[in-house]
């Protein structure tokens, strides 16, 4: 389960690697409520988001590894069963927050791209507006 992890959580530093050299230099770094782009950055601001991924899929790991050593030095077989179930959990969760945050940054890295190609100002895909529109 860590395996998968590690896999999930380095894919998009992998795909900001590989898409960095088609990416423009100014792209869009915040959006205000209405979806209007209120500060371009730098490219290389889209690695933030992989390096956040890649940290907090550290500390889920760290605290798989703390709960499974725990669970090794259990003394009863009740304790080693819980610790081992918290360690399968922390995985688990681990693998989910990459995958939603990867997510996130495959959309992030894919709007940047296409609204800084075109030079767009306004959120391809208004998020608040979508919301009040379904009301």
């Amino acid at each position: 389960m860590k395996k998968i992890m590690w896999i999930i959580a380095v894919l998009p530093m992998a795909v900001t690697i590989t898409v960095f050299q088609f990416i423009p230099d100014k792209i869009p770094a915040h959006y205000d409520l209405e979806g209007i782009v209120d500060r371009w950055g730098n490219k290389t601001e889209s690695f933030i988001l992989p390096v956040a991924i890649l940290l907090i899929t550290l500390f889920w790991h760290l605290m798989a590894y703390v709960f499974e050593k725990n669970a090794v030095k259990a003394k009863t077989e009740k304790e080693r069963v819980k610790l081992e179930s918290s360690s399968k959990v922390f995985c688990i969760v681990g693998v989910f927050h990459a995958l939603m945050f990867g997510i996130m940054h495959f959309y992030i890295l894919y709007l940047s791209y296409v609204q800084a190609k075109n030079g767009a100002l306004k959120a391809a895909f208004d998020i608040l507006n979508l919301y009040i529109l379904n009301l």
